[in-house]
């Protein structure tokens, strides 16, 4: 499909060019509802996963299809697995390509024990697709909804949003496992309640060696925690909360562009959301932005370091009510809308996740809803997009 290009509505998105790299829901068992990230794997290509459609479907959580798998090569996307259910469904999170050459990621459920979801592998063009780990809804906790990361050490490291109640509690957890699905470790077990909620996102590797990681809403006070570990689980601490009432559970994952700094996004903490920054220790947090609803709202991806040193990422409401694309400086200067999603057409809506910094320097990013076609029961099936700062 070719690019489609937008030219900017208005004067603070005046030098950037977005561009629809290819709309979601186009042709029979297409996958669609794109809430990960695009992930920039070998060659420059990009790859994802679709949480619905695909060419399996079934009754219950597979109803509108179980979902995709996607890469985009030369601008023309493919899908390179149709997830079935037996190998896991419902995949939310984004891809990483690791050292080894291997796609890893997750699904949501699956057709086994009590839909805690899975661990995969997959060569780039979809062959020797391997199931790693399957987690256990019941009782260990599962539905792993953040990326993976890879460490020198040989290991993956990932978290879990939850499972069914234990004991009257819903736990979730922090874990480690090889790239062959072999070493399965709990690091740290969290528990939904009144100060503390479950990490959606990836874990962060800081310059000091440690793991960080945010947690979403709790039950009552706390819209987001921020906490650290080390790589072993031990030495566990929330280093701040941001007391208040999240709009979603979901939690944005931090970035630390400066060693010695962490960047993070909150979505509507008493209001629309925020972008901030604090040191490693979790002293001098500082409040860079409060979105307004005219300029954004509810940020609920990661956000990322562009190739121009600014910090980009995505709102799922705003001025259109259908999402936006931002920049702002690291000292919390000069933030613009850079696109708004719905003010144009078919140019998609409500980006779920961040943006991919591409090896030119341009972001990819996709969007859960919007585009072409329209899937119910959502507002359009998704896109795939590209901006050119």
């Amino acid at each position: 499909m070719a690019l489609l290009a937008f030219v900017p509505l208005d004067a603070t998105a005046a030098t950037h060019e977005f561009r629809i790299l290819s709309f979601f829901g186009v042709k029979p068992g297409d996958g669609y509802e794109p809430y990960a990230a695009a992930t920039l794997g070998p060659g420059g290509d990009l790859y994802g996963s679709t949480a619905n459609g695909g060419t399996v479907v079934k009754s219950g959580a597979c109803a509108l299809g179980c979902g995709t798998l996607y890469r985009i090569e030369r601008g023309t996307r493919a899908t390179i697995h149709n997830f079935s259910g037996a190998d896991g469904d419902q995949p939310v999170a984004p891809l990483l390509a690791a050292s080894d050459g291997r796609l890893y990621g997750s699904t949501t459920g699956g057709e086994h024990r009590a839909r805690g979801g899975t661990l995969f592998s997959l060569k780039p063009d979809g062959a020797d697709f391997r199931t790693l780990h399957e987690f256990d809804g019941s009782g260990g906790a599962g539905n792993p909804q953040g990326g993976l990361i890879e460490l020198r050490d040989g290991f993956l490291y990932g978290t879990t949003v939850g499972g069914l109640p234990v004991s009257g509690k819903f736990p979730s957890f922090a874990f480690r496992v090889r790239r062959d699905g072999s070493g399965f470790t709990v690091l740290h077990r969290f528990y939904i309640n009144r100060y503390s909620g479950a990490p959606t996102a990836a874990l962060l590797l800081g310059s000091d060696g440690r793991l960080y990681g945010t947690t979403g809403i709790s039950t009552e006070y706390v819209a987001q925690t921020i906490f650290r570990m080390d790589r072993d689980g031990s030495h566990f601490e929330k280093l701040h909360a941001i007391e208040g009432r999240s709009s979603d559970y979901q939690s944005p994952g931090l970035i630390e562009p400066t060693p010695g700094r962490l960047y993070g996004a909150l979505a509507g903490a008493n209001g629309p959301g925020e972008i901030y920054s604090l040191a490693l220790d979790g002293s001098d947090f500082r409040t860079l932005h409060r979105f307004d609803d005219r300029d954004g709202g509810d940020p609920m991806g990661t956000l990322v370091l562009g190739a121009d040193g600014e910090l980009y990422g995505t709102t799922f409401g705003g001025l259109s009510s259908r999402g936006s694309v931002f920049a702002i400086r690291l000292d919390g200067s000069d933030f613009r809308t850079v696109h708004v999603f719905g003010l144009q057409p078919h140019d998609g809506g409500f980006p779920r996740a961040g943006l991919t910094v591409a090896a030119d320097g341009s972001l990819a990013g996709t969007t859960q809803m919007g585009g072409l076609k329209r899937c119910p029961p959502f507002a359009g099936c998704g896109t795939v997009y590209r901006i050119f700062p």
